[in-house]
């Protein structure tokens, strides 16, 4: 996830690949690896899932408005919000 978190802060080809990793479009397709680390009990997997978010969607990027979009179909967005409590300070800051 630490890779992936580090691709995601490059350029649009970078964060484009990024997304095609995490968000195959296959339809009916598995849920998506990034959700799992949401969810998961490590919190360093959750903070570099919630960074790779981050740095996918920074507002000076030009298809940050496209990807927000994507992150949202695939139930991102709403697990977010329930990580607004997460135990973990690192978590809550990103």
């Amino acid at each position: 996830m630490y890779v992936l978190t580090n691709v995601a802060s490059g350029d649009e080809l970078h964060k484009e690949a990024v997304m095609d990793e995490l968000f195959p479009t296959l339809p009916g397709g598995p849920q998506s690896i990034v959700i799992k680390f949401l969810q998961s009990n490590e919190s360093q997997l959750r903070t570099a899932a919630a960074w790779t978010l981050v740095n996918l969607t920074l507002p000076n990027s030009s298809g940050s408005f496209g990807r927000a979009v994507k992150l949202r179909r695939a139930g991102i967005i709403s697990q977010l919000k329930n990580m607004m409590n997460d135990p973990c300070l690192d978590v809550k800051v990103n």
